[in-house]
């Protein structure tokens, strides 16, 4: 997809990380858990492609206001007119001391007590689940078998660069460090709630079991401009997030 740059108000611009070709553990484990669901659920499972799953460090969509290009969810989480900077989002990912950082995939047993949650739930719940129809995988930091709330710090990072992540609408209370993958999409009028939610305990199980470690870094980054928000790479186009690319998309 080439973009036209005086249409990138009507695009959706997102900054992702292991978007394309993925390092060999994180490739492995998604295409287990892929080969396994559709083995489970039949047609009833529609897997993306590799390539196009990724995980999402924030939204950089846009919404045209008196003249101005706004950050979306300062606007509409917090009422305040931000223009995203595109020269402090530059520095921040040149300098920030949260890249690069390591995140565990699965070793989460149920009866595990981990100084961890996420929106309230146990690790071992939220690391595979059906969330209405996304499938999704789920990671957290980890360093030296403590959970740091790095992502978390990193996205509010984002904000000296007037950028809002989506799950951060109340500045006092949200804190989402959550690493998530879309693995695809269930189709719950064909796979009944029973079965859902027994494959559900199965992947845990297996997540529970064998752990998987993936480090997200500069080299991992990607700038993709999108219309279909599962960014297929067919109808994406990605950049390396570097300075001048950034001006060019966020100017």
């Amino acid at each position: 997809m080439r973009v036209d740059w005086a249409r990138m108000t009507e695009l959706g611009l997102t900054l992702v990380c292991h978007y394309g070709v993925k390092p060999a553990p994180l490739a492995g484990l998604l295409q287990q858990l892929v080969d396994f669901l559709a083995q489970r659920w039949g047609s009833a499972f529609e897997a993306y492609s590799l390539g196009q799953m990724h995980a999402t460090l924030i939204g950089l969509e846009t919404d045209p206001l008196d003249g101005l290009r706004v950050n979306r969810w300062f606007w509409q989480h917090r009422g305040e007119r931000r223009v995203p900077d595109a020269e402090r989002l530059s520095e921040v990912l040149e300098n920030t001391r949260h890249l690069p950082v390591g995140v565990r995939f699965g070793g989460f047993r149920a009866d595990g007590d981990y100084p961890l949650a996420s929106r309230g739930q146990h690790p071992y719940q939220r690391s595979f689940q059906c969330q209405g129809e996304q499938v999704v995988l789920m990671g957290w930091p980890e360093r030296g078998g403590a959970f740091p709330s790095t992502l978390a710090e990193l996205r509010r990072e984002f904000e000296s660069a007037n950028l809002l992540h989506k799950y951060h609408a109340d500045p006092e209370r949200d804190a989402d460090n959550d690493l998530f993958m879309v693995l695809g999409r269930i189709d719950r009028g064909r796979a009944r709630t029973t079965e859902v939610a027994g494959v559900e305990l199965e992947v845990r199980e297996l997540l529970a079991r064998t752990p998987t470690r993936v480090d997200v870094d500069r080299e991992a980054l990607s700038l993709v401009a999108y219309t279909d928000p599962t960014l297929p790479e067919s109808a994406c186009q990605r950049w390396r997030p570097e300075a001048g690319v950034l001006r060019g998309l966020l100017a």
